[in-house]
């Protein structure tokens, strides 16, 4: 009897821990902005999440959050035909200096992108 108590609980042990070992981290890819961004106007953020295992990763629910000082904008992502594929359509309100982040809204991973550059709306 006491060996089945002993087996069962570690079988519960192990079936407890195998989703805190198996997930947790994804990759975050963002295509490369254009090289010259306009306040107001939108600006595409393509994006793809994959986890540790390289599968993509369909079904989130990620946001593009913009910054400024103590300006801050946040935008849903999208899904797209590519596998693992998220757009944000982004409108800076304002020229300068900005930090991106993809917050792939999966355990807490995301891809900072800084010094991104606005220019004067014409």
């Amino acid at each position: 009897m006491i060996r089945r108590v002993s087996l069962l609980v570690a079988v519960l042990s192990l079936a407890c821990a195998a989703p805190l070992m198996a997930g947790g981290q994804a990759y975050i890819s963002v295509t490369e902005l254009p090289s010259s961004i306009r306040a107001t106007q939108k600006v595409n953020v393509m994006f793809t999440v994959r986890d540790a295992a390289n599968e993509p990763l369909n079904d989130l629910k990620p946001v593009v959050i913009a910054t400024q000082g103590d300006k801050s904008i946040k935008i849903k992502a999208s899904r797209v035909k590519v596998e693992g594929g998220y757009l944000a359509a982004v409108a800076f309100p304002a020229a300068g200096e900005w930090t991106l982040t993809v917050d792939s809204n999966y355990c807490h991973n995301t891809h900072v992108m800084r010094g991104v550059q606005v220019a004067a709306a014409r």
